[in-house]
């Protein structure tokens, strides 16, 4: 796996190398929700009500921010 951000992580993409994305995971009290940011793709900005819908919504925002990178 080749970590998306690093030198050349176009190219290993293109080369169907699995990519990993890191995550920064927030709770928000006052509305209840999970939001999710990444350091490595600028634009990932999802929600969520539970953990799972968030992780739902991160890999599809991945995919089509990765697409779009591509």
């Amino acid at each position: 796996m080749y970590r998306v951000g690093l030198p050349g992580w176009k190219i290993a993409a293109r080369a169907g190398i699995p990519m990993l994305v890191r995550v920064d995971v927030h709770y928000d009290p006052e509305v209840k929700s999970y939001w999710t940011t990444s350091p490595d793709l600028d634009g990932l900005i999802v929600a969520g009500n539970t953990i799972d819908e968030l992780l739902h919504e991160a890999k599809l925002g991945i995919d089509g921010l990765m697409e779009l990178a591509l």
